[in-house]
């Protein structure tokens, strides 16, 4: 009698284990179709999403933002007294012209250098000329004066200085922009830099200026 009982209990066993696997494995088998059924549904919405994502991405090369400036490049325009206009870049080299017994060379570093081969006693020409040494917003260039004296332009910069000291009691030079000066030592003869501004006279040392329009100017002396 207990073996038909324990036998009768085994069975009811089994079958709650059957009952309950299946049992799982529909809820199993319930749950994966309605996954699939909602990624069904979502398809559309999130096939439109990514698109427009996509759309909506372009190169950095394309990107136009407001006020970017890029990278500074050696290039500049030299505007002498006579009105000749040169386009300056580290790819030429030699020289460029002359003017009035001053020399204007072009040298492979991106710079230009003027050079006066006439004595202040020997020279005749009358009246100060000037010429000018230009960079646009995303350019830069340096410069040596006739006296020796070495300027480093920054971006949107001019700078106006006489075809040569010879003859003159001061160096004196006006600027439009930012610039970087090592001044050649001169005691008898003053450099003199004016921005709209202010006006820096110095016998012979290195400084930064920096004077943009409607902007606060600024000097920095080392």
């Amino acid at each position: 009698m207990l073996t038909l009982k324990k036998k009768k209990a085994e069975l009811l066993d089994k079958i709650n284990r059957k009952i309950e696997r299946r049992t799982l494995k529909t809820y199993q088998l319930m749950s994966v179709a309605a996954a699939i059924l909602i990624l069904f549904l979502l398809t559309p919405s999130l096939y439109n999403y990514f698109t427009q994502s996509r759309d909506n991405i372009k190169p950095v090369s394309s990107l136009q933002v407001a006020n970017d400036i890029a990278p500074g490049s050696n290039m500049a325009t030299l505007l002498l007294s006579d009105g000749q206009r040169f386009s300056l870049s580290s790819q030429y080299k030699g020289l460029v012209t002359t003017q009035n017994s001053v020399t204007i060379t072009q040298l492979s570093d991106s710079v230009v250098v003027f050079k006066d081969l006439v004595s202040s006693k020997e020279r005749t020409t009358p009246g100060v000329q000037y010429n000018s040494l230009i960079t646009d917003k995303a350019q830069k260039y340096q410069l040596v004066l006739p006296d020796g004296t070495r300027v480093w332009l920054n971006a949107a910069t001019t700078i106006k200085f006489p075809v040569t000291f010879s003859g003159l009691s001061h160096r004196k030079v006006e600027l439009d922009g930012e610039a970087y000066f090592e001044v050649a030592k001169n005691p008898s003869k003053p450099f003199i830099v004016i921005t709209k501004e202010q006006e820096i006279k110095v016998l012979g040392t290195h400084f930064n200026v920096k004077s943009y329009a409607g902007k606060k100017a600024l000097l920095l002396l080392y």
